[in-house]
């Protein structure tokens, strides 16, 4: 007989739940990578972006980050470098029957000992010209089997020979301090005439400035006056013109107000004439007047009327 087990007695299952993160990093599973440790610092964990703070804060931290960085960079290099770049074909030849061992410093070491060689040799070059040069000349040793008195003869004048070398180079040289002497004094009086000749351009570009600056302003004072002048001229000119057109109005006005009065007056004449020359009538009786006219007054003159 089967008996089924009930769905009531089976243990709760937990529900698909995602493993708690190590705070290390772990290739296998997915990271969070803002809580991710990369660095300690006193017992201290720190996160990428902390550790991004601290270097932009903290010059000491950003310097021993590049030492580091280079350091690693070197050692890689050096991992990723041919050993046998640069060595001679014998040495190539050679070295590559014993890769386990470095040929540059053997190389570099064999360079050290040929320049040491080579300077030791020089050395030696030079102290055997040295030696040559103060070696007795076959002259001065003189033949075999000479006496003493010859010998002594044969140096005195080997020394009188010598004397009369070094007179003639102490005269030559005195030659030569006088020539030198000669052109150090032309040299200075050449340097003399040309801070002479440089303090009298100095001058004169001074004075020159000075003159140029003075006609400049003269320039522009006598513009400005000559603009000035032309200005108050044309004004004048506008105001006489101004009183000339016054004057002639008034002088039309004048000969207007001559021209009524002399009308006025030969009208006056006339009618005194008439008067003066009556026509004769009988007795008793009176001439007949015309109607009296009105007097026109003449018209006064423009100055009244200001």
């Amino acid at each position: 007989m089967a008996f089924v087990k009930d769905d009531d007695d089976k243990p709760d299952e937990k529900p698909d739940e995602k493993p708690e993160m190590s705070p290390w990093a772990q290739p296998d599973l997915e990271e969070d990578k803002p809580k991710r440790v990369v660095g300690w610092r006193m017992g201290q964990a720190f996160t990428e972006e902390e550790v991004r703070e601290i270097m932009r804060k903290e010059k000491g931290a950003r310097q021993e980050y590049r030492g580091l960085k280079k350091a690693v960079t070197k050692s890689r290099q050096k991992e990723q470098k041919d050993p046998m770049v640069g060595l001679p074909p014998t040495w190539q030849a050679f070295w590559s029957t014993v890769p386990h061992l470095d040929p540059q410093d053997a190389h570099k070491q064999f360079l050290k000992e040929e320049q040491k060689r080579a300077r030791t040799a020089e050395k030696e070059a030079a102290a055997k010209s040295d030696l040559e040069g103060l070696a007795v000349e076959p002259e001065a040793a003189g033949p075999l089997g000479e006496t003493t008195e010859e010998e002594i003869r044969r140096l005195e004048r080997r020394v009188a020979d010598m004397r009369e070398v070094l007179q003639d180079k102490e005269r030559v040289s005195l030659e030569w301090d006088k020539k030198l002497a000669r052109c150090k004094r032309l040299r200075e009086e050449a340097d003399e005439r040309a801070r002479r000749v440089k303090r009298k351009v100095e001058d004169a570009s001074y004075h020159h400035g000075v003159t140029v600056g003075k006609m400049r302003s003269s320039d522009g004072y006598f513009r400005y006056l000559y603009e000035d002048t032309q200005s108050d001229q044309q004004k004048k000119v506008i105001s006489l013109k101004r009183s000339c057109a016054l004057m002639e109005k008034q002088m039309d006005l004048l000969k207007g107000h001559v021209r009524l009065l002399l009308k006025v007056a030969a009208e006056d004449g006339s009618l005194a004439e008439g008067r003066s020359a009556p026509s004769e009538l009988p007795d008793g009786e009176l001439p007949k007047l015309p109607p009296p006219t009105p007097h026109r007054m003449p018209p006064r003159s423009p100055e009244l009327h200001h």
